[in-house]
């Protein structure tokens, strides 16, 4: 793609670079019904993701896998990214979906940047922000802009021997609020949740 001057005013960031086929669709579409739970848009799952979620039985969620051929995770660089986030903007709203995420660091910035489309228009839904996912995928900024003076392990299970009172051991234990929870060890926003509150801890704990 072939890089321009971002004008003033402009917030788009994958606006950057004009796409090369405009005219052509490249994303594909395929729907699972798993339930009533809200449309969520699967951005640019690789032949490796889509069989787990096809065989994912227990999402309850309607999803919108919108994979791509010409993505290849190996080669990023030939790939029209910028295309490729208009396309899941213009998909997300016409099928009304509800929030978009991925499984792997481009397929993120490119939901990032689609989410951020649809937000600028007026359209509210869930979804990865375009900042936290490019601070995520760079480990070196990672460290520079959210340094880290305490780390707390916590398991769960030693809380739960508490009974009734797990909730109060568990108020003494934590660090200040807001608290990121990290459920795995990936680059990218999808393994992250923010708690600004106790009472988001509370609200997470009983899903």
């Amino acid at each position: 793609s072939r890089p321009r001057r971002l004008r003033p005013g402009r917030r788009s960031a994958f606006r950057v670079f004009r796409s090369r086929r405009p005219s052509e669709r490249m994303l594909q579409s395929e729907v699972l019904h798993r339930g009533s739970g809200p449309r969520v848009g699967v951005v640019l799952p690789t032949p490796i993701e889509v069989p787990h979620l096809r065989d994912a039985e227990e999402l309850k969620y309607e999803v919108h896998m919108l994979p791509a051929a010409a993505f290849n995770i190996f080669d990023p660089f030939s790939f029209d990214a910028a295309q490729a986030a208009l396309e899941v903007a213009k998909y997300a709203a016409e099928e009304g979906l509800q929030g978009l995420t991925s499984m792997n660091c481009l397929p993120s910035l490119v939901a990032a940047a689609a989410l951020q489309e649809l937000v600028s228009k007026g359209r509210v839904m869930r979804g990865p922000a375009f900042d936290s996912v490019a601070i995520c995928c760079h480990k070196l900024l990672l460290r520079k802009l959210v340094p880290s003076k305490k780390i707390t392990v916590f398991d769960p299970r030693e809380v739960n021997q508490f009974g009734a009172n797990r909730l109060a051991h568990l108020r003494a234990a934590l660090p200040p609020f807001p608290l990121a929870l990290k459920f795995a060890d990936t680059q990218y926003y999808i393994g992250t949740h923010r708690l600004n509150s106790f009472k988001d801890l509370e609200e997470f704990m009983s899903l």
